[in-house]
């Protein structure tokens, strides 16, 4: 009862909605969102402060859900949180000083199954070769149908024709990412449509290491993210992209984008 009352006073102290406040059931937590991954920080401040849990709010009592077909939706739905995620998490474990491998098919192998049988040999053989190994794949299509493999892995120097051996099943194309600003963006832009392709429906089209590190996620009052900015330098000079629309739960939202590595802190200066 005592929680309840001071959560309440909580509340009662908040002079306005647009405020960063607490319900009576602590659910409030703060108008700003953030998402560390590596050197980038993602930031959503939101109109009305984050709501977590289920929403039981008054206005939604009694009102009948349309029956409605929303398959494709949630497909597209699912398709932006795996690319999200693929982003993520090689932002978190990935940069530019590790190498980039396109694995193509001699033949044109179309069965997902027997290829991606074929991907996981090829990455147990490359773990005992080189301690400490590390990937992300995503799967692609080409325009003929045939299946090949994009991958970031943290390969020291290996000499192309002595990977395709290893690879054992055609060709591989490995190069460095030196002038690449966003790794995570970078890989992702491979999955594209492939990810809603039905090809791919009940199967995985990402594949990852065992133990990467995951991006961190906190919510935020005005003055709990004005101290978190001040800490990490998140200024002008570090947004990459911004972005704002509208949501039903939080109102207005403002997306921004920063890139806290010295490579695309250089360019920006020199441009």
């Amino acid at each position: 009862m005592k929680k309840i009352l001071k959560n309440f006073q909580q509340t009662k102290s908040c002079p306005s909605p647009l405020l960063d406040c607490t319900d009576t059931y602590g659910r409030y937590i703060g108008k700003y969102k953030v998402i560390q991954s590596g050197d980038i920080f993602e930031v959503y401040k939101f109109q009305y402060p984050v709501r977590l849990g289920a929403d039981t709010s008054n206005h939604r009592k009694g009102l009948k859900r349309r029956k409605r077909d929303r398959t494709e939706e949630y497909a597209r739905k699912r398709a932006t949180r795996a690319r999200n995620h693929i982003r993520r998490l090689t932002l978190s474990n990935f940069s530019s000083k590790d190498k980039f491998l396109t694995l193509t098919f001699a033949d044109n192998i179309k069965d997902i199954e027997y290829a991606n049988n074929e991907f996981k040999k090829f990455i147990k053989r490359l773990k005992r070769k080189y301690h400490g190994f590390r990937y992300i794949s995503v799967i692609e299509f080409q325009k003929r149908g045939a299946i090949h493999y994009h991958c970031l892995v943290n390969l020291p120097y290996v000499d192309q024709v002595a990977l395709q051996e290893i690879w054992g099943n055609g060709f591989i194309c490995i190069k460095k990412l030196n002038d690449v600003d966003n790794v995570g963006a970078y890989l992702a832009k491979y999955m594209g449509k492939d990810v809603l392709d039905k090809r791919l429906q009940g199967k995985k089209c990402y594949f990852t290491s065992r133990g990467l590190l995951r991006p961190q996620t906190g919510y935020y009052n005005a003055e709990q993210y004005c101290r978190l900015a001040e800490k990490k330098n998140l200024d002008s000079s570090k947004v990459a992209f911004t972005n704002e629309y509208s949501s039903d739960r939080n109102g207005n939202v403002k997306y921004t984008e920063y890139n806290t590595t010295h490579e695309f802190i250089s360019k920006r200066r020199k441009s």
